[in-house]
């Protein structure tokens, strides 16, 4: 947890919203300045930390999700962003997150994955219109 503060802070990300449960050793959602990108967290027998975020696409829009997500998976690959679907009552919910290892955990490294994380997030907005 104090690696995590201390990382964010260095990046000039806000944390928000801590979360420990029997699942997860921590969760925080991230912010910078007002805005929120992203979240990072960590179950309790994971060898890192996830650092993602969650793209909303309503019922209305699945269709240009169709024609649109093969597009999106590739973008996403190259970056080292993986993307899982679940389903919501409103629509669906992507789930785009990387992994970074705890030994390879840095204001780098993290900077570089929510930066890829975000702008996987970008390019689902531009293909979802």
């Amino acid at each position: 947890r104090i690696l995590v503060e201390r990382t964010a802070k260095q990046c000039g990300l806000r944390l928000s919203r801590f979360l420990t449960n029997k699942d997860l050793e921590l969760y925080y959602d991230l912010k910078q300045g007002r805005h929120d990108v992203g979240y990072i967290s960590k179950g309790w027998n994971d060898p890192g930390f996830r650092v993602g975020d969650i793209f909303d696409i309503p019922k209305h829009k699945l269709l240009q999700l169709k024609d649109n997500i093969l597009t999106l998976l590739k973008f996403c690959a190259t970056r080292g962003v993986s993307v899982t679907i679940d389903e919501t009552k409103e629509g669906l919910q992507l789930h785009m997150d990387s992994v970074i290892y705890s030994d390879g955990f840095n204001k780098r490294v993290f900077e570089q994955v929510l930066h890829y994380v975000n702008v996987c997030v970008q390019k689902a907005e531009e293909l979802m219109g």
